[in-house]
């Protein structure tokens, strides 16, 4: 049986605030792949999530909460700034 393989890599920089995003994750079979997503804003704050087959199901949990809160960050930013919101 042929086994799928699926990579993911995206990072983009920010020279101004010295900060990041950071995503790669590798998947080879149902019980062999990782995802880690790196965040830092300035050369203090950062934070890391990582997954992988076995510790999936809170991060996923996690993540979602995650993209809640960046929906309301931008919202309220956009509100501030006067800015239509995306």
């Amino acid at each position: 049986m042929n086994e799928l393989s699926k990579v993911v890599n995206f990072s983009r920089f920010f020279p101004d605030d010295n900060a990041y995003v950071n995503t790669q994750g590798k998947f080879t079979k149902l019980d062999d792949w990782s995802v880690n997503l790196s965040i830092q804003s300035g050369p203090r704050h950062s934070a890391e999530f990582w997954a992988a087959e076995w510790n999936h199901a809170e991060m996923r949990e996690q993540l979602l909460a995650l993209r809640e809160a960046v929906n309301q960050t931008l919202t309220f930013i956009d509100e501030c700034t006067g800015q239509k919101a995306v």
